[in-house]
């Protein structure tokens, strides 16, 4: 009876343990998945697509025309993204990441005006 009494406390705390391990591991997926790491690429396009205008951010030629006069460059993006959980903040010193928002910025200046955005 003492056998089978510790055998069902040992369940029962390997049951509550393992219970406790995938909480923690849901909890640290549900944070990775609030921030979102948006794509150089699909940033752009979203601001283009007029996305951030609640944030200020022109959409449309609005953001070509102001990237073009220097109201605008790939911080002010990225900070954008950054206010709206898309973005960890660490993203701003990411050269890497922040370069490839200028090239799509570049990109979005130099295409044709028929709206769309060349990858």
């Amino acid at each position: 009876m003492k056998r089978l009494l510790t055998g069902a406390i040992v369940t029962v705390v390997f049951a509550t343990t393992a219970s406790a391990v995938m909480a923690s591991e849901a909890a640290v997926t549900a944070i990775s998945s609030e921030t979102q790491e948006i794509k150089p690429f699909n940033l752009v396009h979203r601001a283009y697509s007029g996305h951030f205008s609640d944030q200020g951010i022109p959409g449309f030629h609005g953001l070509t025309m102001a990237y073009r006069s220097g109201q605008l460059n790939a911080e002010d993006l990225i900070e954008t993204a950054i206010n709206q959980g898309r973005l960890s903040p660490e993203t701003l010193d990411d050269t890497g990441y922040v370069n490839a928002v200028r090239s799509q910025l570049r990109k979005l200046e130099r295409s044709n005006h028929d709206g769309s955005i060349r990858q």
